[in-house]
């Protein structure tokens, strides 16, 4: 098996988990940090039952997402979405 890479964890700053779950990369410094970071992944989970949201979760995953990654590749992120009936 190969051996994990060392991860080197810093001190969150909640302020700036604050604004990056907001949205709000407005400013060029707190842009600069995020995308200066060795992982620029964002999950989604879509969770409810099967049968309640079938248009709702088609809509995010044909039009909304594809939306979202092309913005997000401008600010070198990988963003996905995890959905149970799919993995």
């Amino acid at each position: 098996l190969q051996e994990l890479p060392e991860l080197h964890l810093r001190e969150r700053d909640s302020e700036l988990d604050r604004v990056v779950l907001h949205g709000q990369l407005t400013d060029e410094a707190t842009r600069g940090e995020v995308v200066a970071e060795l992982k620029r992944v964002v999950r989604f989970l879509v969770s409810s039952t099967f049968t309640d949201t079938v248009e709702e979760r088609n809509l995010l995953f044909a039009d909304v997402m594809p939306l979202v990654q092309s913005y997000a590749r401008n600010l070198r992120l990988d963003v996905s979405m995890v959905e149970m009936r799919w993995g």
